[in-house]
């Protein structure tokens, strides 16, 4: 599997998924306790302009930068594969997809679940944030 960290520099990524919208989450469960949910991030794409800069917008450029597409996303469809057979949701958000397991509510339990999959936090995910029953993020970027 080739890992999305290849294509994406991490700290751009984090930076992008910081401002994407997150919203209240129903799994929550103990309001205004330390009740709170885990969302993975995965990152799809930038905008074109910033997708098409290292490629020539030629036939032969465009098709290279296609190439390179599909297997980036090849990689997520492997990550989303797995996450989906063992019981995440998924959804997009922005130009991200974004994960959640309704029994995860720490960082830590959510390491251990891509661990045990087989998912590398640094190469396949690009965040995972812990979210308080209110919605703000628990800890910064």
């Amino acid at each position: 599997m080739i890992g999305l960290q290849s294509f994406c520099p991490p700290a751009t990524a984090r930076l992008l998924n910081y401002y994407s919208p997150r919203p209240y989450n129903s799994m929550s469960h103990l309001k205004g306790m330390e009740s709170m949910y885990v969302d993975l991030a995965i990152h799809l794409f930038f905008l074109p302009d910033i997708e098409l800069e290292d490629y020539e917008l030629t036939a032969e450029g465009i098709r290279e930068f296609a190439a390179d597409m599909g297997h980036r996303i090849g990689a997520v469809v492997d990550v989303v594969e797995k996450l989906l057979d063992d019981g995440w949701s998924v959804k997009v958000v922005a130009n991200n997809l974004e994960a959640r397991h309704p029994e995860v509510t720490t960082h830590a339990e959510a390491v251990a679940r891509l661990k045990r999959l087989q998912i590398e936090e640094d190469r396949d995910v690009t965040d995972i944030a812990e979210w308080s029953d209110e919605g703000k993020r628990l800890w910064p970027v």
